[in-house]
């Protein structure tokens, strides 16, 4: 028979009852169910025979009575199935040390002893897998769940727990008993509540089974009240208040730090945060002094945690040490959410310990950061730690104080240029504008000792913070990063140069800069690599500044910087090339402004700033219209520094659509241009001399004989013309003409030679058309009389049959007036009063439409009858009493009864049709 100790019977000095398992005292009848008293040694026995079907009152006698080879047979199967339920007790027991509350083994054996053997135990997926003591594979292996859950709890206690353990502890909310205190306690612990926190409906259980953790187990008051606060989100009661507060000072650090998190109570923070600093200071000068063992250099350590160990490191130097161990941390962090380990010298290889310690560190940093206290400034200025400092940029609350100010900055200072960029990121939360001037007299002092010697790009991003928005201010800290940033710039490298180019914060230091900008300007104008973005940033600058207000004429004169000598030449063509990508920015007046004075002043410029700004060339033409009225003087002007290609333009412009009386002198100055140009410029100018003497051709035919001397001259000059055209060599940059025009000029002079005769067939045309006219007019005239003719005898027609109607009408009147004179035509009215010569019957006098004027039969057959006599029908209606409109009204009526009586019809038949007298 198996030792009673292996079936669950006893515990402590206690027998369970095998009816219905609790525990009761020895050799007693159980008061719960009124089994009998069962030995332990008999228990198994017991649940077998309850098993097959004894009754529970019957049991102690049964088992007396039972053949001691079949009690010890029924024994060995209950223990055969407890071995089973031995087993999810053990791994219970494994579990539990991981959990906050007791009892769990003890709840696990109860929970089986009461389903045992009516239900077996599960086996294990794998039972070679139960050496691994992970709390994991204890979860995957494992079938039954109460092992599951407690696994998974025990998982999210330590900390970093999977994604199916944690849905598997979230789960255990809605379980009975202890497990669903426990993931009340779990769930929310401070390493799993900030990276998974639950759900509405979970938070809700999370309070009230955090209630009940309070209440029947004083010795987690606090981790209870911590529970409930971070379910609710509310402020903690009382009782819960009380217990924060108590567990401030407990022995435990987990709980402490979790206290002190819900309390925030910054004493208890800066404890977490300064034991990890002490122990990473110890742990730093360990590794330090390990890898400089041999040289003549001592290890210095980082931050003593007190006088005695300050005394033995034996020097205050701790900027190296720190700034190693954040080199390392930087390395380790993936991004900004996985900030566990933020305050560590190395996550990697260290204890369970170690890191739950630098995790309490990390988040104590940024809690004491959110709440912005100043005493976490003292840690930073103690520990110059880049990746503290992180944390307090990160979370500070806005605005900055001086103080936190001067912290992060004292602490960059020990860096080379590693919290540059974050820095500038949180310096951009605030405005510089909207900063205290002893905050930005800070800013200003450490532009002028630090800001100079760091890379451009990130100066030039500071600069740009401290530029932004409307009432950026111009004083003396602008001017300290402003000179910071021309000092950093004038030490980058052309690469560095030409990426600068691309950004908005160069746009800043130029628009704000001075001499020295111009300086710089027209220096790197003369460097390859950065010249092309550069035209390109100055010629576009007027439209991005459109939203800001810059100095009057800062664009131009960056712009006339870069073109300022010595080696103009090189920037012709990227110059050219960039006034043509931007010819239509907006803001460009300020440019083409600042090119036309320049054309002004400096006559021997003209041509290069004509072919470096051809794409504004018609602005520049505009200005010169306004500027010159004489139209011969901007001839003279142009036509020596323009484009070659441009002579047909010109000539047009001058003669085009000039007054014929200009012509004559115009027209020299165009034949000497042209004798100039056609040996270089064959075909072009062949064009512009076209265009010429077709105006003048145009004037001849038009007879205009003030041009006859030109004429004469042109003709005369243009044989030589002609030579010389075609002995010239046409350039390559003509090619868009295919031909010269000597062929359409033959054609202009032929018209000249032409005009006289034209002339002369002109004035012949006009008497024959003189003469036309003179036709067209009398014949005008004749049809105008044949017209007024018509009209006349048409109005005699008229008059003579007015006087007809008008004799007609006074022939009546006379008529009329003389049967006025006989009296008026007397009125007989006569009513008709026959009867029919038959025998009247009672239903020809029936009255059938009282109060009407046929009432009867008899007096509708008589109106009828008096009609159909061939009398005036209004006569017999007046005679009668009727009117047209009542005759149709009682018509319509008798025409009804009719129907509705048929004998009213066949009688009125009967009396219209007989004789009357």
């Amino acid at each position: 028979m198996a030792p009673f100790w292996d079936n669950g019977a006893v515990r402590g000095a206690r027998v369970r009852c095998p009816g219905c398992t609790r525990f009761n005292p020895p050799g007693v009848r159980c008061p719960s169910c009124a089994c009998g008293p069962v030995a332990p040694e008999h228990y198994g026995a017991a649940r077998m025979l309850l098993h097959a079907g004894v009754d529970r009152f019957a049991l102690t006698g049964r088992l007396e009575a039972l053949e001691p080879g079949l009690a010890r047979q029924l024994e060995a199967q209950y223990s055969g199935q407890w071995a089973g339920v031995l087993r999810i007790v053990e791994d219970a027991r494994r579990c539990e040390p991981s959990l906050t509350l007791g009892g769990f083994v003890e709840e696990a054996e109860d929970r089986w002893a009461d389903v045992v053997p009516w239900s077996q135990p599960p086996v294990s997926r794998d039972a070679a897998a139960e050496a691994d003591d992970s709390l994991e594979a204890l979860y995957q292996r494992s079938e039954d769940p109460g092992v599951r859950q407690l696994a998974a709890l025990a998982a999210v206690n330590r900390g970093r727990p999977s994604r199916e353990l944690y849905s598997a502890a979230q789960g255990a909310l809605y379980a009975d008993g202890l497990a669903r205190l426990e993931a009340a306690l779990a769930l929310t612990r401070w390493r799993v509540w900030f990276v998974a926190p639950a759900g509405r409906p979970q938070r809700e259980l999370i309070a009230r089974h955090a209630r009940d953790v309070f209440a029947n187990h004083p010795e987690h008051a606090a981790r209870a009240a911590v529970a409930w606060v971070r379910a609710t989100g509310k402020a903690p009661e009382v009782d819960l208040l009380l217990a924060l507060r108590e567990g401030l000072r407990a022995q435990d650090e987990d709980i402490a730090f979790e206290c002190a998190l819900v309390l925030g109570d910054e004493r208890g923070l800066l404890a977490a945060l300064r034991s990890d600093a002490e122990a990473r200071a110890a742990q730093g000068s360990d590794d330090k002094a390990s890898a400089a063992q041999g040289s003549a250099v001592e290890a210095r350590a980082v931050q003593g945690a007190d006088d005695e160990t300050s005394a033995a490191q034996g020097s205050a130097d701790e900027a190296r040490v720190v700034q190693g161990a954040d080199e390392k941390a930087r390395a380790a962090r993936g991004s900004d959410d996985k900030a566990r380990g933020a305050l560590s010298l190395d996550g990697e290889g260290n204890a369970a310990q170690d890191s739950d310690a630098e995790d309490r560190a990390a988040l104590a940093a940024r809690t004491l950061a959110s709440m912005g206290a100043p005493a976490l400034l003292t840690v930073l200025r103690e520990t110059r730690s880049a990746v503290l400092a992180r944390e307090v940029m990160r979370r500070w609350p806005s605005p900055a104080s001086w103080e936190v100010v001067d912290a992060l900055l004292t602490v960059s200072a020990g860096f080379d240029d590693g919290l540059i960029e974050p820095l500038s990121q949180w310096a951009r939360q605030t405005p510089f504008a909207h900063l205290s001037p002893e905050v930005r007299e800070r800013w200003r002092q450490w532009a002028d000792a630090r800001l100079g010697t760091l890379p451009a790009a990130r100066v030039l991003r500071l600069l740009e913070w401290v530029r932004e928005g409307d009432e950026a201010p111009d004083d003396a800290s602008a001017t300290a990063f402003q000179r910071a940033a021309g000092q950093a710039l004038s030490l980058a490298s052309s690469s560095e140069r030409a990426e600068l180019l691309h950004s908005r914060a160069l746009v800043d230091f130029l628009v704000h800069g001075d001499v020295e900008e111009l300086a710089l300007v027209h220096t790197w104008a003369r460097d390859a690599a950065c010249a092309a973005p550069l035209l390109e940033l100055l010629v576009s600058l007027p439209g991005r500044l459109r939203r800001e207000r810059p100095v009057p004429g800062r664009c131009a004169r960056l712009l006339m910087a870069a073109w300022e000598r010595p080696a103009r030449s090189t920037i012709l063509a990227p110059l050219n090339k960039a006034v043509r990508s931007w010819s239509g920015i907006s803001g460009r007046e300020e440019l083409i402004d600042a090119v036309w004075l320049r054309f002004q002043r400096h006559p021997v410029e003209r041509a290069e700033l004509l072919a470096a700004f051809e794409p504004w060339r018609q602005e520049l033409w505009e200005r010169q219209l306004a500027a010159q009225p004489d139209a011969i003087a901007i001839f003279e002007t142009w036509w020596r520094v323009d484009s070659q290609k441009r002579l047909p333009d010109l000539v047009s412009f001058l003669v085009e659509n000039a007054p014929v009386e200009a012509l004559p002198a115009r027209l020299p100055f165009v034949w000497a241009a042209a004798e100039a140009r056609v040996d270089t410029w064959p075909r072009s100018t062949s064009h512009a001399v076209f265009l010429a003497a077709a105006p003048l051709a145009g004037a001849l035919r038009s007879g205009h004989d003030a041009l006859v001397p030109d004429a004469e001259r042109f003709l005369a000059w243009f044989p030589g013309f002609e030579a010389r055209v075609l002995a010239a060599s046409s350039p390559e940059a003509e090619s868009s003409y295919q031909r010269d025009l000597l062929e359409d000029l033959h054609v202009e002079v032929r018209l000249m030679r032409e005009a006289l005769e034209r002339r002369a067939e002109e004035a012949e045309a006009l008497r024959q058309a003189e003469l036309r006219k003179r036709v067209e007019e009398s014949r005008r005239r004749d049809q105008e009389r044949q017209l007024e003719l018509a009209r006349l005898e048409v109005e005699a027609a008229a008059l003579e049959a007015a006087q007809a109607r008008a004799e007609q009408e006074a022939h009546q009147a006379r008529l009329a007036e003389a049967l006025a004179r006989l009296g008026p035509r007397p009125t007989q009215l006569r009513r008709f009063d026959a009867n029919p010569q038959v025998e009247l019957l009672p239903i020809d006098v029936e009255v059938i439409f009282p109060g009407a004027t046929m009432a009867s039969v008899l007096d509708y057959s008589r109106i009828l009858k008096a009609l159909s006599m061939g009398d005036d029908a209004l006569e017999v209606f007046a005679a009668n009493g009727l009117s047209v409109t009542s005759w149709g009204t009682e018509g319509r009526a008798w025409g009804e009864a009719m129907i509705r009586r048929p004998e009213l019809g066949l009688r009125f038949s009967q009396l219209f049709h007989a004789p009357w007298s």
